[in-house]
């Protein structure tokens, strides 16, 4: 945020790199990326780590800008790339409400997930588990973000200065169902 000098922030991008690393592991090769705004900060370091990642597995990668960071543009950049980039065999949504739109998308076109598509979501809910198929997701340090947020802020309470805290500790994966190695099954056309 603009003028805003004092920051929490984690890296979102090794997480969006531990995603492609877990798809490219299961044998993808053809991954869409679905990523809110372009303006927003984590959106743009979001879409570095995993295009940064595609290019280092050797996998192609395709980012898809939805039009906002809900289930709704989740569901409309599925959709898009059900119909058009039929080629891909998992989607890495940037965000858990991005991820819950694609899973509503593949329930309305009749895709199976994961035995037509994989898709995994960065940030973790404890939601993950009820969705169908349980959502498997990167799990990124929020506790410790909340911890450094509230110490950053009784310091600058404190008369401190303003400064950008980056934590440090490495996302992790979450396994569940929606996630397999691709298989030979066709998609068909919405």
């Amino acid at each position: 945020v603009r003028g805003v000098r004092a920051t929490v922030t984690v890296d979102v991008a090794a997480g969006a790199a531990l995603a492609v690393l877990h798809l490219a592991e299961l044998g993808h090769t053809q991954i869409a990326g679905i990523f809110g705004p372009g303006a927003i900060d984590t959106t743009r370091r979001r879409r570095e780590g995993f295009l940064a990642a595609g290019k280092s597995a050797g996998i192609r990668t395709l980012a898809i800008d939805a039009i906002g960071l809900d289930p709704a543009a989740g569901n409309a950049a599925a959709v898009e790339i059900f119909e058009t980039h039929r080629q891909a065999t998992a989607i890495f949504a940037s965000t858990f409400a991005i991820g819950m739109g694609v899973l509503r998308a593949a329930r309305q076109t009749g895709i199976k997930i994961p035995e037509q598509i994989s898709v995994i979501a960065l940030h973790d809910s404890d939601y993950a588990d009820y969705l169908g198929p349980p959502l498997t997701t990167i799990g990124l340090p929020v506790e410790e973000m909340a911890r450094r947020a509230v110490d950053l802020l009784v310091d600058l309470i404190d008369g401190g200065t303003p400064h950008s805290v980056i934590v440090k500790t490495a996302p992790t994966l979450m396994r569940r169902e929606s996630t397999a190695r691709p298989q030979k099954t066709k998609r068909r056309s919405s």
